[in-house]
């Protein structure tokens, strides 16, 4: 089982371009060398994903689309359907979570290894 680990230490430097818009900002977490720790009973190996710097993002996103009669009446299949006269709208909601790592760095190493064992190869 996969036991997830970062240790990190958040900051208030501005580390990455913005560029990217749009949406409500819910919060940011910019992060100094943070370590992502994953180890596995199963397979009997570790992972180790390291970055000089990072962030993490969440926003959320709300739109209104208003729909005309003739949208209506195309998605029933119908033109006899009573509309009222208030323009219907629909509503798109989304939320989105960015992780951006920068200098990143794997590592993969065994951990049922057998020190006396010499090599074996």
């Amino acid at each position: 089982m996969s036991r997830p680990y970062c240790a990190c230490s958040a900051v208030n430097h501005d580390i990455f371009d913005d560029s990217d818009k749009g949406g409500t900002a819910q919060y940011m977490v910019n992060v100094i060398t943070p370590q992502f720790n994953l180890h596995s009973e199963e397979a009997n190996g570790r992972f180790l994903l390291a970055a000089a710097s990072g962030r993490v993002l969440a926003r959320s996103f709300h739109s209104v689309v208003h729909l005309g009669k003739e949208i209506l009446e195309q998605a029933l299949g119908t033109s006899s359907a009573q509309i009222l006269e208030l323009q219907p709208e629909m509503t798109w909601n989304k939320s989105e979570l960015s992780v951006m790592l920068k200098d990143v760095q794997a590592h993969v190493a065994p951990t049922d290894v057998d020190p006396g064992a010499g090599l074996q190869w």
